[in-house]
């Protein structure tokens, strides 16, 4: 009994304290991987600890010391559970403890095998729930250094200001599917020595402004389809030596206005080995199997040192030799009147009668040299043309013009 003039109190005795490191697991709830609160402390399990239901309920909150901790930045990794902590406390007081370390062991092994691997470093992660892995890697085997880097799905990288980067050899870069790339202002490619590049898909180029392109050497564009070029205004083409154009099949120029061919000191050749035709308003000129074939359905008229005038329908006659008189029947625009009719009034008295072929051809046989002839159509329009070949006369070397051949229609 204490006498009721003095106040008692128990005896202080002193705190207990652990001294040195422990080792504990990290706990959390059934079915997670990662059980922390707002300030990253963990739960733990001790070994000794045979009340321990190794889940949220083992121990109080324990912090966790990190790499690197500021304000809002630093160093941050979790520890997980099923790992192992090195569990040490202030003072050795029972009730400060905080986790300073973590080890390897049998239950969660490094990432690579040791020894084998002991010249590599590397910070590798784990996927929540997961089997994947970010990692960032360094290899120090001499001859076989690298630092190596892999993320299981996105990478980003953010500079605010310059980047560089120097590659001392080569460099490969693969994107199995989509690349795109913005550049705010200029930029500027060098190639030392080749460029090559393969599409397999469409490729689509849109400049908004000028495009230059300066080959030193030679070019060569090959297009196995269509090719098409639009140009909004002008287009001009120089070629300071020779040029050839080679067309498999027909080759078209169309132009509103004029067209221009000009060669300031040489000649001009055109050659076709089936026909040549020239056309403007009904008129034409036809060059084909060895003859020359011209109408027009108005007055021809050929100048020379001497002019000739003819009519529309004309014909010509065969040399005093000849024993033959052809003539055709054609449209205004030159294309053959195939089919029609004809009587041939010779000027021996006789006649001859006939229909022109499909190119508009009839020709008089066993014709009495000298002889000229006035023809009549069945059946043609108007408009149409008669028109006889001419035949260069061999002395002269000069077209010989009809004077006896007419033509007509009823």
């Amino acid at each position: 009994m204490a006498p009721a003039a003095f106040d008692w109190k128990a005896p202080l005795r002193p705190k207990p304290r652990i001294d040195g490191p422990q080792t504990a697991t990290v706990v959390g709830p059934p079915g997670e991987e990662i059980f922390c609160d707002k300030w990253g402390r963990v739960k733990v399990s001790f070994p000794w600890d045979r009340a321990s239901q190794n889940n949220e309920h083992s121990s109080c909150w324990i912090r966790v010391a990190q790499g690197w901790a500021g304000t809002t930045w630093g160093a941050m990794a979790i520890p997980r559970i099923g790992q192992e902590l090195i569990i040490q406390y202030f003072d050795g007081d029972p009730d400060q403890p905080i986790a300073t370390g973590r080890a390897y062991r049998e239950a969660n092994l490094p990432p690579y095998e040791l020894p084998k691997h002991k010249t590599r470093m590397t910070i590798k992660s784990q996927t929540h729930k997961g089997d994947g892995f970010n990692e960032l890697r360094f290899e120090d085997e001499k001859g076989v250094e690298e630092i190596y880097v892999h993320a299981e799905k996105d990478q980003n990288i953010h500079v605010n200001h310059n980047e560089t980067t120097f590659v001392g050899n080569n460099r490969s870069e693969e994107v199995v599917r989509n690349e795109h790339l913005k550049v705010g202002e200029d930029r500027t490619r060098t190639v030392g020595g080749n460029e090559k590049i393969h599409i397999e898909g469409n490729r689509d180029q849109n400049i908004l402004g000028a495009s230059t392109q300066t080959v030193a050497l030679a070019k060569t564009l090959s297009v196995g389809g269509l090719l098409n070029v639009i140009v909004g205004l002008n287009s001009n083409e120089q070629v300071a030596l020779n040029k050839q154009l080679n067309v498999g099949q027909q080759l078209q120029i169309t132009a509103t206005d004029n067209i221009s061919v000009t060669s300031r000191n040489g000649e001009v050749h055109i050659d076709s080995s089936t026909a040549l035709i020239l056309s403007c308003g009904g008129a034409f000129i036809k060059l084909a199997n060895g003859r020359i074939e011209m109408g027009c359905p108005e007055p021809m008229l050929i100048h020379a040192a001497t002019q000739v005038q003819a009519p529309a329908r004309f014909g010509i006659p065969p040399p005093p030799n000849a024993s033959e008189i052809e003539f055709r029947l054609v449209h205004p625009d030159g294309t053959p009147m195939a089919g029609n009719a004809f009587t041939a009034t010779l000027s021996d008295g006789t006649q001859r009668t006939g229909v022109v072929d499909q190119e508009g051809y009839a020709r008089l046989s066993n014709v009495t040299p000298g002889c000229s002839a006035h023809v009549s159509y069945h059946n043609s329009p108007a408009k149409s043309k008669v028109t006889a070949c001419t035949e260069l006369n061999p002395d002269l070397q000069q077209l010989i013009f009809p004077r006896h051949l007419s033509g007509g229609q009823s």
